[in-house]
């Protein structure tokens, strides 16, 4: 990235800088900058991010997502410019990832106050936002029972959540994802505006009052049942083998200390020998079943929700059958909030949790075609009314 200066950058005094001048700002005071930076920046919390810097140093300007990453505007006295400059190439919100940063000085357009614009349309040339898996604050709330999201599986902040998966087009916006069809409550739509809150642009915020709901299925008709989630848990504990919808698409789930039902699984996937991953409860539980170094612990509870491949620990309450012949298990945590209530009812200390699908076939990700193709796999079908886009095998 290029280095900015006082010298390259402060703009000239003349007559047409006195005329965007600030207020209560003497002409020679004022200086102006257009920033675009691209990357992963969009769904990231970049705006918020830009917006709260530019609100700290009392700059004016806009900042908006566009098919070239996010533009900014910027103006006020050149030293507060400058420092915000710096500001932008050294910070940045922990998802996001910065490829290319410039920065060029434009007259002064006697912009008042800072703001977070619509969107510029045009051709894209910006990268796409990848899922994350829900964040600790949002754990908070969602366990909460005071909390008005208090066990709402799609719990979201723009730290977290579906980005991907559910986006139809760039720029990442509300109305280029499935959230569309879901019109924000009130208090959503508060948050969804208000640059302090933690949902400030978030496109995929929602509440139980107005967005997604979890719904659970056996032989393609709907069960009623006040929890879908934590009745599907309570059919793993049973034996059963369930379908849950995640991030990217579907996933098969079952016990993973039944030898029975992984053998079940492996007949229905036709699956052979090849190892199964498991999914446990927090890495207190995971350290139970395989040894862990400190590395591993800081991956197993990473944004990016990897599966680490870790020695088993002897005796073992997970069934050979998972991963025959094999001294090692490949583990990972709940990362989306409908696996954080399910892991909470789920009583033995591991599932496995597989893709949904036959062997070496991509993973199911639309409603219609899981209730067709599970009917040989899964003896109940845990999904949600958002489309997933683009399916992953998360």
């Amino acid at each position: 990235m290029s280095v900015v200066s006082e010298k390259t950058y402060l703009y000239p005094v003349g007559k047409m800088l006195r005329k965007h001048q600030m207020p209560n700002q003497k002409p020679e005071e004022v200086a102006a900058y257009r920033i675009n930076v691209n990357g992963i920046v969009q769904g990231v919390g970049y705006r918020p991010f830009v917006y709260h810097i530019a609100k700290t140093l009392r700059l004016n300007g806009f900042v908006l997502n566009s098919g070239n990453g996010v533009l900014i505007e910027v103006e006020g006295r050149p030293g507060d410019c400058l420092q915000f400059i710096e500001r932008l190439k050294v910070e940045k919100p922990p998802r996001a990832v910065v490829k290319t940063f410039s920065c060029v000085q434009i007259t002064p357009r006697g912009h008042r106050g800072f703001r977070v614009e619509q969107t510029l349309s045009g051709e894209v040339e910006t990268l796409c936002p990848p899922d994350v898996a829900v964040c600790k604050d949002c754990l908070n709330e969602l366990f909460n029972p005071n909390d008005r999201r208090y066990l709402y599986p799609f719990i979201n902040c723009i730290n977290c959540g579906p980005r991907f998966t559910i986006l139809e087009k760039l720029p990442y916006d509300r109305v280029n994802t499935s959230m569309k069809t879901f019109k924000m409550c009130r208090d959503c739509d508060k948050e969804y505006s208000e640059p302090s809150d933690r949902r400030f642009k978030a496109e995929p915020n929602a509440c139980s009052r107005c967005g997604p709901t979890a719904r659970l299925y056996h032989d393609g008709r709907l069960i009623r049942v006040e929890n879908p989630i934590s009745e599907a848990a309570k059919l793993i504990n049973r034996g059963f083998i369930v379908a849950v919808k995640g991030y990217g698409g579907f996933h098969l789930a079952c016990d993973a200390t039944s030898r029975s039902t992984v053998t079940e699984l492996r007949r229905r996937k036709r699956r052979g020998n090849k190892p199964f991953a498991i999914m446990v409860k927090s890495v207190e539980e995971a350290e139970r079943i395989v040894e862990l170094n400190s590395s591993e612990k800081e991956w197993l509870t990473h944004y990016s929700a990897p599966i680490i491949l870790a020695r088993k620990k002897e005796p073992n309450p997970v069934v050979e059958e998972v991963a025959p012949n094999m001294r090692y298990l490949g583990v990972f945590l709940p990362y989306t909030p409908i696996h954080h209530i399910l892991m909470r009812s789920v009583e033995p200390p591991a599932i496995v949790l597989t893709s949904g699908n036959v062997s070496e076939e991509p993973i199911i990700f639309r409603d219609k075609e899981a209730f067709e193709k599970f009917k040989d796999m899964a003896d109940y079908i845990l999904t949600y009314n958002r489309r997933i886009v683009n399916f992953a095998d998360d």
